[in-house]
Formats: C-alpha cells, structure tokens, sequence
C-alpha cells in the first residue's frame, strides 16, 4: 500500500463566498479568462457542468511545464461550498497512485476563508509530496481574487453573466453583492434578449425583483425579442407576488402587448394561471379588449382553451363576450398598420430568399445527377468496348491457331485428324463460342 498524505492551504477572502464557488461549480471556464497563466483552458468532456458524476479536462502550467488533469466532480454542496473532484488521468495521477482536490469556503470569525485540501498516495518515499501543486493553486487562487471584480462582466455563450445565474436561481445575497460591483449588469441582456429581471420574474423570486427594481428602475418596461415584458414573464409561473409587484411598478405593463399581440392576460390563460387571472382583471387599468393577430381577444383565448373557470372570471368582470366581440371590430393606427406590412414584406422576402435557395440547391443536384448518369454511361461504353475487343482477339487468333489439345505425333492422330489441326475446333462447345 502506498503512502497516504494530505496538505491543506487557507486564504482570505473579501468577495463574496457564493459568487467564488458558484465559479468553480457553474462557471469553471472562466477561471483560465482571470488566471490565463496558471490554467490555459477547459473542456467538459462527460455530463454536465456543476452535476455530480461529470467529467471535466484542465488545461494548467506548472513549474513552466505544460499537464493536463482529467477529473469527475465527486461531490458538490452548495449549502456548505463544499466541491471535491478526483483525477482519474493527469500528469499527478501518472506518477502517484491517487490524487483528490476539495475546495472549501468556510467562515471563521466573520472572516471568509478559502479552503483547498489535497489528499494523494504515494507508491514509495522517494516520490515527493505535491508540495509544488498546492503552492501553484494558492497562487492561482490569488489571481482570481484580484481579478474578481471583472467576474461579473464575464459572458457564456447565451451572453449570461453572473447576475443572470445567481437571480434565477434566487440568490439574493449574490445579486447584492454583483449589483453593488457593478449596478449596469442589470441591464445586459442574453443573445434572446431577456435581463436578469425577465428571468428573476419567470422564476418567481419577489425579494430578487425588489431589489433589482431599487437599483435599476429604466428594465422594467425592457423588451425580450419576442416582445415580451417581464409582466408577460412573470404570469407563466404561479407566483401572484411577483405579478402584483410587477403591475403596482408600473400599471401601463398591463396594457403593452407582444409581437403576437398578446398581453400578459392571454398568456396567463393559455397557461391556467387561474389565481393570477384574477388578480390581473381587478386591475382596472388592464387592456381586456386587446385583440391579437390571430384576431383574439381574451375571453376567446380562454373559451377556445375550453377553460370555464377563467372565462366564468372575465364574464364576471364585464369582458365582451366572444360572439359580441364581433361587433366590436379592431381598429388599427398607422403606426400598426405601418408594422403590419412591414411584418408581411418581411415574411414574404424570407420565403422568396428561401425559395431561391432551394431551387438553387436542386439545380446543383441535378446538375450532380447528370454528370453522374452521363459518367456512369461512358464507363459501361467502355466496358462494353473492352469486352468485344476481347472476343474479337481472340476469335481472330484462333483463325490462325485453334486452341488446345493439338497432335504432334504421327502416331497419335485420330482418325480424320492431320498432324497439327486442334482437336477442340469441331466440338459443340466451341463452335458455340465462336458463334457468340
């Protein structure tokens, strides 16, 4: 058995403990951004990331040396900050029997401290202990701490930051802490572009909203690609807090419609949000006679949806019903009619480019297909070609010398055969051949 050894390193920290290790659990590619000369890249190679049992590639530098460390995320606590990874392949595990790094955050005495503990074996004593690999992570470590500042204005590939993550998920603590880093975060949007308030508000976290709300008031009425406000975000969930806080910012949410044409009142329908209904249509400020593209109000939406209970809530607070609503026909402005068109010569060009594409697609098919036919036509010519030379040769050969079976001795002649005439020539078989 080899020998067991442990080594334990605690740095102090002034960030905030959530953010720290929700980079090495969620975000571990955006360590080799702030340390690029400790770690030089990541891969996840199984799984995925921050899910106990995935498998994940570093990249690092040591002593000027470039290695590599495969390891599977054994353990993960989010409550306690606790992540242990093991390598299973690497530059350590090539030259010692077993290697395992647990990153700890703990908090002594007010003060926040950043845990890392190496537990490895050694196949004898003349291996050495992996003194140099704690000192290369302490460093890297403080790297980290002295870049954290820019942590929050790093993107993944949706174009999320920090602040996306942590108010999703409702970390209240952590979106103090990037907010009062850096207010303007709230106010970058993902390539889908929703904010963090559109997320926080599909999610439901009221105390998330407030604060969001307190430091930035200019994303409330802020737009998705689809149209949306966070109000038409926050009536998919069943969280009446958030809808509430939602119209009592500001009432005119109510009334903004999507690019469908839709308010927040037909989407809370479509998703039976039958509390949240209700609170929307004591509003009176709400816009019931909103008529979509689809040329739907909401107690069409709700009666086409089969759902008595909502449509029993809008008959109850005076909504039109659907057969009256024909009488009361949508008037459109310039302006939408203006967008109208515009949506329709948009579409139209979509198709025709789509169209252009397609036919110039089949074009080079069939152009494809014909040089095929036309290639595959020359080869059988020229098979046929080959193969009546052949015959040909060697018919005419054997009007000079018939095949096999010739008599060179006297004495061997059949009778009605010469010396030197081929025995095969008068057989069926033969003359068949010739025939052919």
């Amino acid at each position: 058995m080899g020998l067991k050894s442990v080594l334990c390193a605690k740095i102090e920290m002034k960030a905030n403990k959530d953010v720290f290790h929700d980079v090495f659990t969620n975000k571990p590619h955006h360590v080799s951004t702030m340390a690029p000369l400790h770690a030089q890249g990541f891969e996840l190679l199984e799984g995925d990331i921050g899910i106990v049992g995935s498998k994940i590639c570093w990249n690092y530098t040591l002593d000027g040396e470039k290695k590599i460390s495969k390891q599977i995320l054994e353990t993960i606590d989010h409550e306690n900050k606790v992540l242990t990874l093991k390598e299973f392949e690497g530059d350590v595990t090539d030259k010692y029997d077993s290697y395992k790094v647990t990153l700890h955050i703990e908090t002594k005495d007010e003060i926040d401290l950043v845990c890392w503990t190496l537990e490895y074996e050694r196949p004898n004593e003349n291996v050495p202990e992996l003194i140099s690999v704690l000192n290369f992570i302490v460093e890297m470590v403080k790297v980290l701490l002295e870049a954290f500042p820019q942590l929050s204005v790093t993107f993944d590939q949706s174009n999320s930051t920090a602040l996306h993550t942590a108010s999703a998920q409702g970390h209240i603590e952590v979106v103090n802490f990037l907010l009062e880093t850096n207010s303007s975060l709230a106010t970058i949007p993902k390539n889908n572009g929703k904010t963090t308030l559109h997320s926080t508000a599909r999610n439901g976290h009221v105390a998330v909203v407030k604060a969001l709300l307190s430091r930035k008031e200019g994303i409330l009425n802020w737009r998705d690609k689809k149209g949306q406000t966070t109000l038409h975000m926050a009536v998919k969930v069943q969280s009446v807090d958030v809808v509430n806080e939602r119209i009592l910012s500001d009432p005119t949410l109510a009334t903004i419609i999507d690019r469908k044409g839709n308010t927040a009142l037909p989407i809370a329908m479509r998703k039976g949000r039958v509390e949240i209904v209700q609170a929307l249509v004591k509003d009176k400020r709400m816009k019931w006679d909103a008529i979509n593209k689809p040329g739907e109000t909401a107690l069409v939406v709700a009666e086409k949806a089969r759902n008595s209970e909502i449509a029993a809530i809008l008959k109850e607070h005076g909504v039109l019903t659907a057969k009256n609503m024909k009488l009361a026909l949508p008037t459109r402005s310039a302006k939408e009619l203006k967008q109208i068109v515009s949506d329709i010569k948009h579409d139209v060009h979509n198709q025709l480019e789509h169209t252009f594409q397609t036919q110039k697609r089949v074009k080079n098919i069939a152009k494809s297909l014909n040089k095929m036919h036309t290639e595959g036509l020359n080869n059988a010519i020229n098979s046929t070609t080959v193969i009546v030379v052949l015959i040909a040769t060697v018919t005419f050969a054997a009007i000079f010398n018939l095949p096999g079976q010739y008599t060179d001795n006297l004495k061997e002649v059949p009778p009605g055969y010469s010396i030197g005439e081929g025995r095969i020539a008068p057989q069926p078989p033969f003359c068949h051949f010739l025939h052919i």
